[in-house]
């Protein structure tokens, strides 16, 4: 059997994701209560309970925070996961690793590429990637 039609027919490819994590959504929220937060600096500092000194500070730290909130927002879109850029890469390790012949590279290709091989009762088998998304 070839390494194409091993690729096309005899695997299924389903990333975990975790659907439950709602971070680009905390974080988009936050982002809009921060400028009523400094409306009501600006009230309280008018109305004496806070001197214009505790104000600055406060208005200073929220949009320090607000920044902060930005950039992790922009880096939580960037993070968005790419079927087609993975399975590419499963297509490259697979040739890789069918085109050498050296066992010992043969080994060095799987130990650079895959964290884990589980297999269930079942026979399911489950291979986690190392993620290179970091590197």
């Amino acid at each position: 059997m070839q390494y194409k039609e091993f690729l096309q027919d005899n695997i299924i490819f389903t990333p975990k994701m975790d659907f439950t994590d709602n971070t680009k959504e905390i974080l988009e929220r936050r982002l809009l209560k921060i400028p009523e937060e400094v409306n009501r600096i600006q009230d309280v500092v008018i109305a004496g309970i806070m001197t214009i000194e505790e104000g600055k500070k406060k208005k200073e730290s929220l949009e320090m925070e607000q920044q902060q909130l930005q950039h992790e927002l922009k880096n939580v879109q960037d993070n968005v996961f790419d079927i087609e850029k993975s399975k590419k890469r499963i297509k490259t390790i697979w040739g890789n690793f069918i085109n050498e012949k050296d066992i010992c590279k043969k080994r060095e290709i799987l130990k650079n590429e895959i964290e884990k091989i589980c297999i269930d009762k079942k026979g399911h088998l489950e291979i986690v990637f190392v993620d290179k998304s970091d590197l």
